[in-house]
C-alpha cells in the first residue's frame, strides 16, 4: 500500500505522525532555500511544496520537494537527496 501525503505551509504544524504511526520529518521545510542541479547548472531555489510517499508495510518513505527556481518558468520537483543546504555541499556530492 502506498500513502501519499501533501505537506503545505498551512498544515505543516499539524502534521507530526500519520494514521499508520510513521513519523513524518523532512530535511528542509516550506520556504527554505536549497541548492540543486537543473539543466546542468547550479540553482538556488525556494521550496514551495513537499510531498511524502509512505509505503506500507515497509517503513520506506520518499520525500519530494517542489521548487521555484529563478529564471525557470515551471516549478521543478526533486527528491530530498538531490537538494542541498549550500552550494559547497552540492559540489561535494558531484
Amino acid at each position: 500500500m502506498i500513502i501519499l501525503g501533501l505537506i503545505t505551509k498551512a498544515n505543516i504544524d499539524r502534521i507530526s505522525t500519520n494514521p499508520h504511526g510513521m513519523r513524518l520529518s523532512t530535511k528542509f521545510g516550506i520556504d527554505d532555500d536549497v541548492y540543486v542541479m537543473h539543466d546542468n547548472k547550479i540553482h538556488k531555489g525556494k521550496i514551495v511544496r513537499i510531498d511524502c510517499i509512505l509505503q506500507k508495510p515497509t517503513p520506506k518513505k520518499t520525500i519530494l520537494y517542489t521548487l521555484q527556481l529563478p529564471n525557470v518558468s515551471d516549478p521543478v520537483q526533486l527528491p530530498e537527496n538531490l537538494c542541498f543546504e549550500s552550494k559547497e555541499d552540492l559540489i561535494a556530492s558531484l
